[in-house]
């Protein structure tokens, strides 16, 4: 069994040799390096007896690695692969210490020899120099070699000038079996016309057709529509301007399937460096295609959702402007209706007074009746601005007087449960529940014709929870729908709840029918401290503003 270790950092490279070398029984592939530092390293711990080193990798060249191997690897020999026919290269490597060497034009060829004959430390160097300095290929094949027959058995090897294209040293019509053949990507050639002129096996397995079929231009059938017309105008314009190319296009599967390929095209050179040819290789990319079609679509969607939601927030903006100037007529329009007929009745009694010498008691009594309904409208306004209660007694105290004030003022009976021990809790969680309940019960009251609400708190140590159950008419359901997405679409009041709610790290659930509407909102106490300490430092810094 020879071991070998195979060194090169062109993955598609590596696979096409190690595809050609599993061809041998007697060979067995120890390990792969990718640049030259790493094939010294694993060369020292494996200890093959064959090292197939590229010339040219990153981080250490093949000569340099070869030097290093030498000293650390004395034992394995080291059959060295480059692009270049030249003699000054051959003889470089054969100083570095190679025993065989060979062009990556010849590896269909001469690879499986080439490696059996270092093996037995036998030197081996492709192409082999001519007296007048060029090169020769050599004609024998690698099955000829290998039986010890060196008769002339011509095949016909291409070159290539870009070994990223991962195709060097392929031909797919060879009698003798070659690493088109057994290279995992499918692979054309053509004359310099552009015609195809042959496809190996797994091209002519993926399309279903025959070789015959294919040939010329017939390929082109299986392209799929849309693809057709980019596709063959790079193809033929590339050929004309005699340079390498790649495309992408999508091409019928022999069961129907259209997949996408990415074709990868480099000129054939003969052997006085002339084009005769080209030849290509196709890896199928439908995979990574469909990847960047789902993140396009991804993309597409955020972007729609983003205009979605900016959308919505510009018209609760608007709304909410609109609401803020509705609610301002309302309550100029409670200090013009009540407070302000009030005082005008009690200074028309004191003008009275003051111009009568004689005050009667009933008129300074209808003065002091009348400041003192001054008084409880001033006090009702200011408690439903904001509720002193709430600061100065809690929660408790707080929802118990609005449910008892909103009872009488809309007629609907109010259900408030609420825990008997029922302790302080950051003052975000209470202003945010409160205002819960004060939008919940006005929705009620305007929107669902329900003539009775229950109110059920419950409080732990993480969560407070409130929900509010009417029994009126209840939303469509498109509306609840749109309401579980943004609660944008059933008023602002829902919408305000969902923000307030939001912005503690708090949840909103609404569930609606014929039988009425449940509105359940959990609130952690955690995240209420947290923004209530936050809203304390605010007010301790506004207030050392103003005291300088």
């Amino acid at each position: 069994m020879i071991r070998i270790l195979l060194a090169d950092d062109h993955e598609f490279v590596r696979r096409g040799v190690r595809s050609l070398l599993e061809t041998q029984p007697d060979f067995q592939i120890c390990g792969e390096a990718v640049d030259g530092r790493q094939a010294v390293a694993m060369a020292e711990q494996l200890r093959p007896d064959v090292i197939v080193l590229d010339i040219s990798m990153p981080e250490m060249n093949g000569l340099d690695a070869a030097r290093s191997i030498r000293k650390t690897a004395p034992d394995s020999e080291i059959l060295i692969l480059s692009q270049h026919n030249s003699n000054e290269v051959m003889k470089a490597a054969a100083s570095a210490g190679a025993r065989g060497y060979i062009a990556k034009s010849e590896l269909a060829r001469n690879l499986l020899a080439a490696v059996a004959a270092v093996s037995e430390h036998k030197t081996t160097f492709n192409p082999k120099p001519r007296l007048d300095g060029r090169e020769s290929v050599s004609p024998v094949s690698p099955a000829v070699l290998l039986d010890g027959n060196h008769s002339d058995h011509v095949q016909n090897v291409v070159s290539y000038s870009r070994s990223d294209a991962a195709i060097a040293a392929i031909y797919v019509g060879d009698a003798q079996p070659s690493l088109g053949e057994r290279a995992p990507m499918l692979i054309w050639a053509a004359d310099v016309d552009g015609k195809c002129t042959s496809f190996n096996e797994q091209w002519l397995e993926f399309t279903g057709k025959t070789l015959e079929h294919e040939i010329a231009t017939g390929w082109t059938e299986r392209v799929h529509p849309d693809d057709a017309a980019s596709c063959m105008q790079t193809y033929f314009s590339s050929i004309q301007a005699h340079r390498s190319f790649t495309t992408e296009f999508r091409l019928k599967r022999s069961d129907g399937e259209y997949r996408w390929l990415f074709n990868n095209a480099v000129p054939k050179l003969n052997a006085h460096g002339e084009i005769d040819g080209y030849i290509g290789c196709c890896i199928d990319i439908t995979e990574r295609k469909s990847s960047e079609d789902a993140l396009r679509r991804s993309h597409d969607d955020l972007e729609s959702l983003v205009e979605q939601r900016t959308a919505a927030l510009r018209r609760l903006s608007a709304r909410l402007l609109q609401i803020q100037d509705e609610e301002r007529r309302r309550i100029a329009r409670e200090l013009h209706d009540s407070l302000g007929q009030l005082l005008t009745a009690a200074r028309i009694n004191i003008d009275l007074c003051l111009s009568s010498p004689n005050t009667s008691s009933d008129l300074l009594n209808e003065v002091k009746t009348l400041l003192d309904r001054c008084l409880t409208e001033t006090r009702t306004l200011s408690h439903l601005l904001h509720p002193p209660l709430l600061d100065e007694a809690g929660l408790d105290s707080a929802l118990h007087w609005y449910v008892e004030g909103f009872a009488k003022r809309s007629g609907i009976h109010v259900d408030l449960q609420v825990p008997p021990d029922l302790k302080r809790l950051p003052s975000s969680v209470e202003i945010a529940t409160f205002r819960v309940l004060q939008e919940s019960l006005t929705n009620v009251h305007r929107h669902s014709g329900s003539h009775s609400v229950e109110v059920r708190l419950r409080c732990s140590d993480e969560l407070v929870t409130l929900e509010v159950q009417d029994h009126g008419k209840g939303f469509g359901p498109e509306i609840l729908r749109s309401s579980q997405k943004t609660g944008f679409h059933v008023g602002v009041g829902l919408a305000g709840i969902r923000e307030r709610v939001t912005e503690l790290g708090g949840e909103l659930s609404i569930s609606s029918g014929q039988q009425g509407t449940l509105i359940r909102v959990f609130i952690p106490v955690a995240s209420g401290a947290q923004a209530s300490a936050g809203q304390d430092s605010d007010l301790a810094r506004q207030t050392a503003t103003t005291s300088s």
